[in-house]
């Protein structure tokens, strides 16, 4: 077990440090900071949804509910 483990267990410097691109993933991660707030904008964005597909009754202001118990 403990010869398998040494033969098999990656060594950063020799199996992986030339296949992670570190610059690359950096620049990426840089690439998604925003000045928004994503909560918000999810809050905001689900609030109209709700509010822009719900009909309401022109006389009453109430919801239409279109299914029945």
């Amino acid at each position: 077990m403990t010869k398998c483990r040494k033969d098999k267990t990656p060594k950063c410097e020799d199996d992986c440090k030339g296949k992670c691109n570190v610059e690359g993933l950096t620049g990426c991660l840089a690439n998604l900071k925003s000045n928004h707030d994503a909560t918000e904008d999810f809050c905001k964005d689900f609030w109209r949804l709700l509010h822009e597909s719900s009909e309401v009754d022109p006389v009453t202001g109430t919801p239409i509910v279109l299914l029945e118990s």
